[in-house]
C-alpha cells in the first residue's frame, strides 16, 4: 500500500484533479446508457447483455449509496481500516470504462479489446485513487470502491463478450462526451449527491444531523483529510 502514497508525492494537486471527472456520474452514466442504448439498437442478440450491463451499474450505483446513507444515518464503517463507505467515483468509473473500452474496440482487431479494457481499468484507477489524493476519500473507501466496481464490470464483460459497436455508433458516443466533458468542467454544474444521501441518512435514522465524516474520523484517531468526501 505504500507505493500508492508515493505515486502521488510526485503529482501536483491539481494533476489529480484532471482525473475526479472521469468518476462522476454526471458525466459517465450518460455515456453507458448511450453506449447500451446504440448496442440494444443495432444489435437484436445484443439487447439482454446491454440490460444487463445496466442493471449491474445501478446495483453497484445503490449499494454505494446505501453505504453512504448508513453512514450519514448512523455513522457506520470500519474505523480500523479507515473505512465508511464505497467512493462513488471509483465505482463509477471501474464499474464503466473497462466495458466502454471493450465496447469501443474495432472488431478486427483482436488485441484491442483487451488493450482497451486494460486502458479503461487504468483510468478507473487513477480516477479512485485521485479522491485519496485531494481528500475526498481513504484508501481503503478507493480500494473497496474499485472492489465493487471491478466485480460489476467483470459479469458486464462476461454478458458482453461477442458484442462490440461498430464505428458509426462509436462516432455518436464522440460528440456526446465532449458535451458531457464540457459540463462537468463547468464549476456551478453539481448535483447535491452527497447532501440527499446525508439528509435521507437522517430521516431514516431520526437523528439530527448527518454524521461528520470529519467527526467520526477525529473520534476514531485519525488526522483530517482536508475535505468531505463525495
Amino acid at each position: 500500500m505504500a507505493v500508492l502514497p508515493a505515486m502521488g508525492d510526485g503529482l501536483p494537486l491539481g494533476s489529480w484533479r484532471w482525473f475526479t471527472p472521469w468518476g462522476d456520474a454526471l458525466l459517465v452514466l450518460p455515456l453507458v446508457v448511450c453506449a447500451a442504448a446504440l448496442l440494444a439498437w443495432h444489435h437484436r442478440d445484443a439487447r439482454r447483455p446491454a440490460l444487463r450491463w445496466l442493471l449491474i451499474v445501478a446495483m453497484a450505483c445503490a449499494v454505494t449509496a446505501a453505504s453512504k446513507i448508513a453512514f450519514y444515518g448512523w455513522g457506520t464503517g470500519v474505523p480500523a481500516w479507515d473505512l465508511t463507505c464505497f467512493s462513488g467515483h471509483a465505482v463509477v468509473a471501474m464499474v464503466s470504462w473497462p466495458v466502454l473500452g471493450a465496447l469501443l474496440a474495432p472488431r478486427r482487431w483482436p488485441g484491442a479489446r483487451q488493450a482497451m479494457c486494460l486502458g479503461g481499468i487504468v483510468l478507473a484507477l487513477l480516477t479512485g485513487y485521485s479522491r485519496v489524493h485531494v481528500g475526498g476519500h481513504s484508501l481503503a473507501e478507493v480500494i473497496a470502491g474499485a472492489g465493487l466496481g471491478g466485480l460489476g464490470a467483470w459479469l458486464a464483460l462476461r454478458a458482453l463478450r461477442s458484442h462490440t459497436l461498430d464505428l458509426a455508433r462509436r462516432v455518436v458516443l464522440v460528440p456526446l462526451a465532449l458535451v458531457l466533458v464540457a459540463v462537468t468542467a463547468a464549476p456551478p454544474v453539481r448535483i447535491p449527491t452527497e447532501s440527499l444521501l446525508a439528509r435521507i441518512g437522517t430521516l431514516l435514522s431520526d437523528a439530527p444531523t448527518p454524521v461528520s465524516r470529519k467527526s467520526w474520523r477525529q473520534a476514531h484517531g485519525y488526522g483530517d483529510m482536508g475535505a468531505e468526501k463525495e
